[in-house]
């Protein structure tokens, strides 16, 4: 058996001074290691459970389902804290397993589904509370650097990014693999032959060729 694994901390400090990521990655490692399964991919993403919009987790979930492998998170709050969310995904192609819940059904996952969206609201209006608490005392909220014109027209691109990841479409599934290893240089048909090698098939199922990985790229790109 195959896994794809996906580690999620919510702050850039916490994955810089590895907060959560260790343990989530030993937990994942042991799980594994006693199915004597192999990990074939890590995903990391620094993003808030409560945005579903994660492109880091719907990269790997595409990568999991064109491979054959099982999503694997050491808990479901990892996936996200929304119980449409999870719904959704149970009821998807892509399959996915909890290290802390090997076992769980439908109605376990409708459970802690709905208790993770029941912290996450909490999380929230705990929040509220304290901005409107600080607020009140007259401190002015908001970094200035984000009301910036380079600073908007960034969120507008990382929602476009967010849209693009979340379509049904073959090439927008398989396109930002692709262009992670366009980013490091490699040819299209180096990129073939990377995707031949990891077990992933074109839309009909069969091998990829440089042309075939240039016309993927050339379509997400417009």
């Amino acid at each position: 058996m195959e896994y794809v694994s996906y580690l999620r901390v919510s702050t850039d400090q916490q994955a810089g001074a590895g907060n959560g990521i260790e343990a989530q990655r030993k937990a994942i490692e042991d799980f594994a290691a006693a199915e004597g399964s192999r990990i074939v991919k890590e995903y990391i993403e620094v993003e808030s459970g409560a945005d579903d919009g994660r492109p880091i987790m719907r990269e790997a979930l595409v990568y999991a389902q064109l491979r054959g492998a099982i999503l694997l998170v050491k808990t479901l709050d990892r996936i996200s804290r929304d119980l449409h969310f999870i719904t959704a995904l149970e009821k998807s192609e892509v399959a996915f397993k909890i290290v802390d819940m090997p076992t769980a059904d439908s109605f376990t996952l409708h459970i802690y589904g709905s208790l993770a969206e029941r912290e996450r609201q909490l999380i929230s209006i705990r929040t509220k509370a304290a901005l409107a608490a600080v607020k009140a005392r007259g401190v002015i909220l908001g970094k200035p650097e984000n009301l910036t014109h380079e600073a908007r027209a960034k969120g507008r691109q990382s929602s476009l990014a967010k849209r693009m990841a979340s379509s049904d479409d073959f090439a927008s599934k398989i396109g930002p693999i692709m262009s992670g290893y366009r980013g490091e240089g490699l040819s299209f048909d180096a990129i073939a032959k990377k995707l031949n090698e990891e077990g992933l098939k074109t839309k009909k199922g069969g091998a990829w060729a440089g042309m075939t990985v240039k016309r993927v790229l050339d379509k997400i790109r417009g």
